[in-house]
């Protein structure tokens, strides 16, 4: 009996093992940045530039102080976002470190969580995550981290439900984090969580891929035909009057 309890004991430790999700693990934060570990899902792996038509959303290129989604929008207008909101917290941070690319997309200090562009050296909200949406479903993006060195999460989901995640090491000068990820995505949650102590960090670049947006051509409904048919046999008829006027 002894014996077969062993025999079912290796055999549920063995299925356990293999019932892990494909993930990687490492210890600890690079630096003094909060705590937490290293997770990325085998679903999900960096690459050295998106492969698809693509454009790189650099916030240095709009105006310092609060913006808009809209303002966004019309600067990158291939851009495939659709959405960007912060999930804030407590707390403001100052733009003091690694701030390499320039100014930066941030929460407003005003604990609104409203969009900010910040310069270096300027005032922003923490955020544990910024949520950006997409217009379609894509299986590549990039991302920059300002102000934060350690680890940092991209969270990817599809409908609603997470489909992959990655980890990525924002240690040393700002750089560009693109990765792939094998199950489309519509959704991108970039953020420092589960359990970070410090949530002051900013964004200086997004890299989209580009979105064919179908533009309406314009066209005449049947009232518009009407009234330019209308048009066209008035000034017909006056071309004909002044023609016999002058016979």
């Amino acid at each position: 009996m002894l014996s077969l309890c062993k025999f079912f004991s290796t055999i549920l430790f063995v299925s356990m093992l293999v019932a892990v999700p494909l993930t990687s693990y490492s210890d600890g934060p690079e630096d003094e940045g909060a705590g937490g570990g290293d997770l990325t899902t085998e679903s999900v792996s960096p690459i050295f530039e998106l492969t698809v038509p693509n454009v790189l959303v650099e916030f240095d290129s709009l105006p310092q102080g609060p913006t808009t989604l809209e303002a966004i929008q019309s600067q990158f207008p291939e851009s495939c976002i659709t959405g960007l909101a912060f999930i804030t917290r407590a707390g403001t941070g100052t733009y003091d470190f690694q701030t390499g690319g320039g100014r930066a997309l941030a929460p407003n200090p005003d604990g609104s969580g409203d969009l900010l562009i910040v310069d270096p050296g300027g005032s922003f909200g923490n955020a544990d995550s910024l949520i950006i949406n997409l217009a379609i479903e894509v299986t590549q993006f990039g991302f920059e981290i300002g102000d934060w060195a350690g680890p940092f999460n991209a969270v990817l989901s599809r409908g609603g439900l997470v489909v992959g995640m990655i980890s990525v090491s924002t240690v040393g000068d700002n750089r560009t984090h693109n990765f792939e990820s094998t199950d489309p995505f519509d959704q991108i949650e970039l953020t420092v969580l589960p359990d970070f102590t410090e949530a002051n960090w900013v964004v200086p670049s997004l890299r989209s891929p580009i979105c064919e947006f179908e533009r309406p051509i314009p066209t005449l409904s049947e009232w518009g035909f009407i009234v330019m048919a209308g048009i066209l046999g008035i000034a017909a008829l006056l071309v004909i009057r002044r023609r016999r006027a002058t016979a």
